[in-house]
């Protein structure tokens, strides 16, 4: 799927089909495809499924500073470059689940 000046998009599934999220346009969003890669490598499971919306909330929380105003944990380079993709440059986690609520749920 194309649209504009050949930015590739995608559709992101909120809720996984993997963890039984439809096809319904509630639970599609279309995004850049950079930026679908970038979230799916933030926001995978352990055993490579792809996280619900809530649970990259908490994700972000985890990764953050009790007061969410900063990470207090090291991001590798692909999962930092994959959280300025995605929020950024210099977001913070706060910003980041405003971001979440707001657009990715």
């Amino acid at each position: 799927m194309t649209k504009g000046r050949g930015e590739q998009l995608t559709r992101h599934h909120k809720i996984p089909k993997s963890r039984g999220g439809g096809d319904e346009p509630s639970n599609i969003k279309i995004v850049k495809a950079r930026i679908h890669r970038a979230w799916h490598t933030l926001f995978q499971n352990s055993d490579k499924t792809n996280m619900t919306p809530i649970e990259a909330l908490e994700q972000v929380k985890e990764w953050a500073v009790p007061d969410l105003s900063s990470l207090g944990v090291y991001l590798p380079t692909k999962k930092r470059h994959a959280w300025n993709l995605v929020f950024g440059e210099n977001t913070t986690p706060a910003k980041a689940i405003k971001i979440i609520t707001k657009e990715w749920s």
